[in-house]
């Protein structure tokens, strides 16, 4: 759905913007932020990958509710 990428392109901007602000001393700084269908993964679900510096990923899902 359409709606959906938008919020997540939105969220994606926000996180990096936001994180960038932290200061390269912070863990978070220089967080690759991508979206499930850029990185291929194999899910029907939208939503965001985010990778540290570390190595260390987590993943955010967006689900729509309404």
């Amino acid at each position: 759905m359409k709606t959906e990428k938008e919020l997540l392109e939105i969220l994606g901007y926000f996180i990096s913007d936001e994180l960038a602000e932290y200061g390269d001393e912070s863990d978070l700084y220089g967080i690759d932020v991508r979206n499930f269908e850029d990185l291929g993964l194999l899910t029907n679900d939208n939503g965001l990958v985010l990778r540290l510096r570390d190595g260390s990923e987590f993943q955010l899902t967006l689900k729509r509710s309404k």
